[in-house]
């Protein structure tokens, strides 16, 4: 994702340095997202038992 979001700010700054700007602060945001969201499943995991599975995914 961060080699994608590089490219992606080289190639959009050739067009506008403005755009290329507000892209590069949008991918930051939803980097942070998934590393908060990644953060969350480990510190509530998977959980399978002889009778149940638990699910805990998300935000929580």
């Amino acid at each position: 994702m961060v080699v994608k979001t590089a490219v992606v700010h080289l190639l959009v700054s050739l067009w506008s340095a403005r755009v290329a700007g507000w892209l590069s602060v949008c991918e930051g945001y939803t980097l942070l997202l998934l590393l908060a969201h990644a953060h969350a499943v480990q510190l509530r995991p998977v959980l399978v038992t002889a009778d149940a599975l638990h699910l805990r995914v998300g935000f929580a």
